[in-house]
């Protein structure tokens, strides 16, 4: 009866399977599916081939039959194994290898039965049986058989074990998709031991090849029915190690209990970790905010190959019944930190161009204001410039008529002398004091109205000195010695007045407000000082003013040059007289122009400003004194 009920099932299983497996070949997805399938077709022609052994009237047929079969039995268990591998996420490289190494174990059973008659390793005697009109074949198994055997369970035991092991760690659906698939794995195994040990009297049919299918398709619904879309097969293996997120799971004690591949390479993890709380790993050190609940989202920086990296790291709690579990996930930010550290900085840059901006207005401000400044200025030195000619004028023609009057007295008093050396005296000082009117209101004509077209001539740094000396005066007057140390036989340099004249003033007007600052700390022993220097070599002409005013704080000294650099408070200044005094020395005139600090002792240097012209004719000089004196080198003048 088992005979015609075995003749009866396996048409409709092959049905079964063929109709899965259609459906296999068109949901299933991925290296998992197409194995699956295979497995599918093995079963099918393995079944088909044992329908066929019944069938067939001779034993020569019959065992024909029997050989074919066992072509695709040898691969089953191989080929079962390999579906496990993939379906708990084991590498396909690694798996293929595996598989191809255990498929030898196959190939060569099938070699040792095709040429069985030679070795009789496999089956030792044959013997048929006709039975209800079915021609069955019984045979006494060699030592390869047995051997095959245990391999094919081990195969079948190996398979179930990994899957159940990776199942454990997911949750509970996965769970129950593991125990259906382990379930089909191992009903074939029973059936086997059943017939070959004859642990059933009355079973005389071998069911295992329909047994087989059942595997197959316990495979395939242990799938579809925890899965809600295509056939892609998902374990701890491939959701947790699979991530490019980190994550670690801690107990209720924040012991380690289990982490996946990516926070095993960020915190140097193995094996041995598991089970240890985190301050007994330093490298988890970083996320003790996070495990004694000071925080529940935190940015940690972890030290890379070749740079670091920004991850932000969570906690999450899971609380049951019975347990509670700490989840971690580490989130790589790496990118999103760089690119709001830049979008920080373009702040930064906009903020700083928009001061350079304000300043910019300001200058463009007080320039107008200056150049209204210096319309005045002129008007109001041209209106003087001319009472002060009339002035000068009169002192000529009183001097004159004076003289004349003195003449028309023949007797003089000692007391009428006396009188006329006084008058004459005072005649002298209002002359002189005309003339230096007369001067001042010429050199602030010349520096407010700059003569356009103005061509270069030989100039003497001296009297440029000098020139702008007068200019500052009035404000050096109470603030700062001077002392003046001239080189009177300089030799000329070819160069436009005005343009040397606004050099010096806008050096003189930054050591007077270094030396008003430090004067305003109100220091007993500071005694304010200023030292103007000229010399020459045999290339250039050098021009040297010297202050102990307020230092030169280290970090601005390459900037003191550059457009709109200032350490004034903001409307104290423009920041520009340094760089128009550098473009006018170095770009108008192939000159240098520096600033020397030093530690010297030596009188009024706490810090030069020197600039440098070059000579063009180094015969051609200009000696005369521009004090009226034959010798004016090294002379002190108090301001």
């Amino acid at each position: 009866m088992e005979y015609t009920l075995f003749v009866v099932l396996a048409p409709f299983t092959l049905g079964i399977l063929l109709v899965t497996g259609f459906l296999i070949r068109q949901n299933g997805k991925g290296p998992e599916a197409k194995v699956l399938l295979t497995y599918f077709l093995f079963v099918s022609a393995y079944l088909l081939n044992n329908l066929i052994e019944l069938l067939l009237p001779t034993p020569a047929a019959t065992f024909t039959a029997v050989k074919a079969e066992h072509l695709f039995f040898s691969f089953l268990p191989v080929i079962w194994f390999h579906f496990a591998l993939l379906y708990t996420g084991t590498s396909r490289k690694l798996s293929l290898r595996i598989v191809l190494i255990l498929a030898l174990f196959s190939v060569a059973t099938n070699i040792l039965i095709q040429t069985n008659h030679l070795h009789h390793l496999v089956w030792r005697r044959f013997n048929y049986f006709p039975i209800r009109g079915y021609l069955t074949m019984r045979a006494d198994y060699g030592p390869w058989m047995w051997l095959y055997g245990i391999f094919m369970y081990a195969l079948y035991i190996i398979g179930s074990f990994v899957i159940l092991k990776s199942a454990l760690g997911g949750n509970k659906m996965y769970r129950h998709q593991a125990l259906v698939i382990v379930t089909g794995a191992l009903i074939p195994l029973i059936f086997n031991l059943f017939y070959v040990f004859h642990l059933l009297p009355f079973l005389r049919k071998d069911f295992t090849p329909i047994s087989f299918s059942i595997t197959a398709l316990s495979g395939y619904i242990g799938i579809t029915k925890f899965r809600l879309f295509k056939i892609i097969p998902v374990a701890r293996e491939k959701i947790i190690q699979g991530l490019d997120t980190g994550v670690l799971l801690f107990d209720a004690g924040s012991s380690l209990i289990d982490y996946n591949k990516k926070a095993a390479s960020l915190f140097h993890l193995d094996s041995n970790t598991i089970g240890q709380h985190f301050t007994e790993q330093k490298d988890l050190s970083p996320l003790t905010p996070l495990l004694t609940g000071e925080a529940d989202t935190i940015p940690i920086t972890i030290e890379g190959d070749k740079e670091k990296a920004t991850f932000s790291a969570r906690l999450s709690r899971t609380e049951s019944n019975d347990s509670s579990v700490m989840t971690v996930t580490l989130v790589d930010i790496t990118k999103e930190t760089k690119l709001l550290h830049e979008k920080e900085a373009l702040a930064n840059q906009l903020i700083e161009k928009n001061q350079e901006l304000e300043n910019a207005q300001d200058t463009i401000i007080q320039q107008e204001k200056l150049a209204v400044i210096g319309q005045l200025t002129a008007g109001i030195a041209h209106e003087i410039n001319n009472p002060l000619s009339f002035a000068k004028n009169n002192y000529h023609i009183f001097r004159h008529y004076f003289q004349k009057l003195l003449s028309s007295f023949p007797q003089k008093t000692r007391e009428s002398e006396a009188l006329i050396e006084q008058l004459n005296l005072i005649l002298s000082d209002s002359e002189e004091g005309t003339n230096r009117a007369i001067a001042i209101v010429h050199d602030l004509l010349k520096f407010s109205r700059p003569v356009k077209g103005e061509q270069r001539q030989l100039l003497n740094i001296n009297k440029a000195v000098e020139t702008c000396l007068i200019m500052v005066g009035s404000e050096l007057r109470y603030v700062s010695e001077v002392v003046e140390a001239y080189d009177q036989n300089l030799p000329g340099v070819e160069c436009r007045e005005s343009e040397i004249d606004q050099v010096i003033i806008n050096i003189l007007t930054n050591a007077l407000h270094a030396i008003r600052k430090k004067s305003q700390l109100s220091m007993a022993d500071y005694k304010p000082c200023m030292k103007i220097e000229t010399w020459s070599d045999s290339t250039s002409v050098f021009c040297a003013v010297s202050d102990n005013g307020e230092e030169i704080r280290s970090q601005d000294l390459p900037h003191l040059f550059e457009p709109f650099f200032t350490t004034k408070k903001r409307g104290e200044g423009t920041g520009l007289g340094l760089s128009i005094a550098r473009e006018i020395i170095e770009g108008r005139y192939s000159g240098s122009i520096w600033v020397d600090i030093t530690t010297s002792e030596e009188e009024c240097k706490s810090k030069r400003f020197i600039f440098s012209l070059p000579i063009k004719n180094r015969n051609r000089k200009i000696s005369r004194d521009i004090h009226g004196n034959s010798n004016n080198f090294g002379r002190t003048t108090i301001i």
